[in-house]
């Protein structure tokens, strides 16, 4: 299936509800393109490029997205358990709701990334770059934030900017 999934990149068709489980993407470029409420449960997407992909309600558990571009990518709803997005670039991203218990996001860039009422049990941010995060009713208990440097973030409920957490 992996040819056919490139072939349907290349002419910009919709994989939108795809059965993608497993499938190996590493370091393929899908900007993008529409993956909604597809099943990419354990999928290698190392280094793969999907700025500006649609995720919206997608599966994505135990997904290897190491080194990932996700720059402005929505989302949105998707379900991020246990996936690994060591070093992934998230800066723009829209992550509102979205299910990131046990997720690893060391070092990742989440600069500016909309995090609103998503999970975060758990998850592993150590090194993560958080500057202007939208936080607002995210939960993130048991949550690792060691070395993320001095940062502020938003934490308002319209993730308007117009209240702001600033510290180290």
């Amino acid at each position: 299936p992996k040819d056919e999934v490139l072939r349907r990149v290349r002419i910009k068709q919709s994989l939108r509800r795809a059965g993608l489980s497993g499938i190996d993407l590493a370091g393929a470029s899908m900007e993008a393109v529409d993956f909604s409420r597809a099943e990419l449960d354990g999928a290698n997407l190392e280094n793969a490029k999907l700025a500006g992909a649609v995720l919206k309600n997608a599966s994505l558990r135990g997904a290897k997205l190491r080194g990932a571009v996700l720059r402005n990518a929505n989302l949105e709803g998707a379900d991020l358990e246990d996936a690994d997005l060591t070093g992934a670039k998230l800066p723009g991203a829209l992550l509102g709701r979205a299910t990131l218990e046990r997720c690893v996001l060391a070092g990742a860039d989440l600069a500016g990334a909309d995090l609103r009422s998503a999970d975060l049990h758990d998850a592993n941010l150590d090194g993560a770059n958080l500057a202007g995060m939208k936080v607002a009713g995210a939960s993130y208990s048991g949550a690792r934030l060691s070395n993320v440097g001095s940062l502020e973030i938003d934490v308002s409920m319209a993730g308007d900017g117009s209240e702001r957490l600033a510290g180290a």
